[in-house]
């Protein structure tokens, strides 16, 4: 029986996983029982939390979910993202879509993120 791979293939026979961001939860150092949809527990959940002012929402959502800028607070974000979209047009989105010109992609990008968002900070 074969192995079946979960991740995007590297030299060497190495590959790649996609991970998703932590959660809120990890973020704050809660440690929750696994999500149920039962009213019970979401209730307990939700006392259990620690309420958030809405400027630390904000800045959670500015900062986003990535784990490196939790382990190391001194990542400047702005080239944390900056490294991040470029690698993603140059990995992902050209070998995709046979993106001729990054620049001219990279524009076209932050206009969609401008109109889409009217606040995006690259």
């Amino acid at each position: 029986m074969m192995k079946k791979s979960h991740g995007i293939p590297l030299p060497g026979g190495q590959e790649e996983v996609r991970m998703a961001g932590l959660s809120n939860s990890e973020i704050s150092g809660n440690h929750f029982p696994p999500f149920r949809v039962d009213i019970p527990t979401l209730i307990k959940r939700m006392d259990d939390m620690e309420p958030m002012m809405i400027y630390d929402v904000y800045s959670r959502i500015f900062k986003g979910s990535m784990p490196r800028l939790y382990e190391n607070e001194a990542v400047n974000l702005e080239q944390y993202y900056e490294s991040y979209l470029e690698t993603f047009i140059s990995r992902d989105i050209k070998d995709l879509t046979q993106v001729a010109d990054e620049s001219a992609f990279f524009k076209l990008y932050v206009c969609n993120c401008c109109k889409n968002c009217h606040q995006c900070k690259l």
